[in-house]
Parts: C-alpha cells; structure tokens; sequence
C-alpha cells in the first residue's frame, strides 16, 4: 500500500506540474501579462549561450532547467520583462519554495528581473511563512500571493 501511495502521489504531482505548464497564462495572470512559457529549445538557447558566455556554469544551467516552469511575462505595473520561475507540487514545502528562490536568483545572474513562484493545490502555513522570508510568490487554489513588500526608503 505504501508504495501504491508513493506512485499516486508522484502522478498527482505530474499532473500538477503539466496544468501549470499547460495553462501558464491562465494560472500566472494574477502575477503578469504576455506570458510565455519557455520550453525545450528557447530555454536551452538561453541557458547555453549563458553558458559560452561565462555567466553561468553548467551546473547552474542545468539548476535552472530543472525548474517545473520558466516564464517570460510582462511585468503589470510598469510592462518591463520579467522571468517567473515556479516550483510546482500539489502540496508545496519549505523545500520547493527554497528550490524557487534558488532557480529564480540564478537566472537573475543574466540581468534579467525575475519572480521565484510556487503553485500548487496549498500552502501549508510553514511554507507560506518561507515563501514571504524569502520573496517568493503564492499560486494556490486559494488565490495569488505576492511577496511582501520591502520597505521603501523614506524621502529626505
């Protein structure tokens, strides 16, 4: 039976992550606009000329690549170019928030802004109090939550 269990759960957590990735726009919407997924070829072609170019290393590239989604959007507020990199799982942990923060700061490495996301059925309260430590957005069946904000500097 344990093993049973073991299976289902993996297959549950596919199919998690292929609605994500199929439904990219529909799913990310509340965090961006124009979103595209980046797949096979378009995120190789980036994470490999990083790497000729020195920027990367392969084991970042490949860090990269194992995220469940990469997604290139448009910010709302101001329509600048944003990457999204989430970390999928119907019931998100403290370790998939961390692998999103993770994947989302090397990409940043390429001059590129980016929004560490993790999605999923729920967030349990110990991943969610991760996800605001370490600003990384919230897609669950209970809406969208952004990171809190950093505090701006006061005018002088």
């Amino acid at each position: 039976m344990s093993k049973l269990a073991d299976w289902v759960g993996e297959l549950r957590g596919e199919a998690f992550e292929r609605r994500y990735r199929e439904q990219a726009s529909t799913r990310f919407a509340p965090i961006a606009r124009r979103l595209r997924l980046l797949t096979g070829q378009a995120l190789d072609d980036l994470l490999d000329d990083a790497v000729d170019a020195g920027t990367l290393t392969e084991d970042e590239a490949h860090e990269v690549r194992l995220a469940d989604a990469v997604v290139r959007a448009r910010r709302r507020d101001d329509g600048a170019e944003v990457v999204l990199v989430a970390e999928v799982s119907a019931g998100v942990r403290i370790s998939d928030v961390q692998r999103a923060a993770e994947r989302a700061r090397i990409l940043a490495t390429l001059d590129r802004p980016t929004l560490p996301v993790v999605a999923g059925e729920r967030v349990p309260p110990q991943a969610a109090e991760a996800a605001r430590a370490l600003g990384v957005w919230q897609v669950s069946a209970a809406g969208v939550e952004p990171p809190p904000q950093p505090p701006t500097a006061a005018a002088s």
